[in-house]
């Protein structure tokens, strides 16, 4: 009888790889082997997961999570665990009525999602046990995924490669791949379609290459570590000490939220909140998707990280683009982006 063999793991399917390239070889020296978070949760609690927290700040969406998870019989039922591990299946899901998901915090797009992925779990349009899985191409599995209301192709190469630890997934999409490749291959950043091709030398180990594309950000333009590459540390706040943050990482982590999302937006809270005095809070917006009109609490500044923006206060408007600072009048206002733009809100209420 003829044995299978498993695949590699990603630190030895990484050695393969730098004997290849010395690119990779480099990167590994420099960054070590790829460091992946265990899975914690199902397959389909992942799902779950990732479409709840799109276009949400961490906490925000935290919390609705844990309500979410409190709501069908899991963890966190008084609303403040994140429900890490806990069981959701997609019966209990669909048997929510409408004033219950708004009641955790969902909106009406997630609503649909949500129960979209359920219906489709359900009726095996998506397939997500282990057997039926380990049948499927990546390419099956991307197409199926990207059936569902609310997830795109970004949601499940993602997926393929955190979850289901897949090696050759190689996501051209991403900002962060196509940024990192040029800055190690010393090139100007690639497009989709650029990238596309120049993966092949690295099959059958593209998630791995990758992997060092997100690592080369940063590593090579000053950045902190990525929520991808990261191990899974929890943001609870600075308490009093000093640390590093990287804007230029965080903006395109929320761009690419923001062009997998159904409605174009992803922001995430860097400093205080809306209890606090003074918060900071970095937005990112697809091209032509608005902040709708409204008052400031206080004094408000918009520092553009990318794009083009356009900020809008009666018959007044301003136009900002990458590195302009614009000062928000006190007056009702909005912000649409004019390009995919990331921005920085800093808002400081009066006391």
């Amino acid at each position: 009888m003829m044995k299978v063999m498993s695949p590699p793991s990603f630190g030895a399917a990484a050695r393969i790889l730098a004997e290849r390239d010395p690119v990779i070889a480099r990167l590994v020296a420099e960054a070590g082997p790829p460091r992946l978070s265990r899975p914690t949760e199902s397959h389909f609690g992942t799902l779950v997961r990732a479409i709840v927290y799109q276009q949400l700040a961490g906490r925000a969406a935290a919390a609705i999570h844990g309500r979410l998870i409190a709501a069908v019989g899991g963890d966190g039922a008084d609303g403040t665990a994140d429900g890490d591990g806990a069981d959701v299946r997609p019966e209990p899901l669909l048997a929510l009525t409408d004033e219950q998901m708004r009641a955790v915090g969902l909106s009406r797009n997630k609503m649909a999602s949500l129960r979209d992925l359920a219906a489709k779990v359900l009726d095996g349009t998506v397939v997500l046990s282990p057997r039926g899985l380990a049948r499927e191409s990546d390419d099956e599995i991307i197409a199926r995924l990207s059936a569902v209301r609310g997830i795109g192709p970004w949601t499940a190469e993602m997926f393929l490669i955190f979850q289901l630890r897949r090696l050759d997934v190689w996501p051209v999409g991403d900002l962060g791949v196509r940024r990192g490749y040029g800055l190690a291959w010393q090139v100007p950043t690639p497009t989709a379609r650029e990238l596309q091709p120049l993966g092949e030398p690295f099959r059958p180990y593209r998630s791995v290459a990758a992997w060092y594309c997100w690592r080369a950000t940063e590593l090579y333009a000053d950045a902190a570590e990525s929520a991808l590459t990261r191990l899974g540390r929890s943001s609870g706040g600075h308490d009093g000490v000093m640390q590093k943050f990287s804007l230029e990482a965080t903006a395109r982590e929320l761009l690419a939220r923001a062009r997998s999302g159904s409605g174009g937006r992803a922001a995430t809270t860097v400093i205080g909140g809306h209890e606090k005095v003074l918060r900071q809070t970095v937005i990112a917006m697809v091209n032509g998707a608005t902040l709708a009109e409204h008052e400031n609490p206080g004094e408000a500044s918009v520092h553009v990280l990318a794009g083009r923006v356009r900020l809008t206060a009666g018959q007044h408007s301003w136009e900002g683009r990458r590195g302009d600072l614009l000062m928000v009048p006190t007056a009702s206002h909005s912000l649409v982006a004019l390009e995919d733009s990331a921005v920085l809100l800093t808002v400081a209420k009066l006391v």
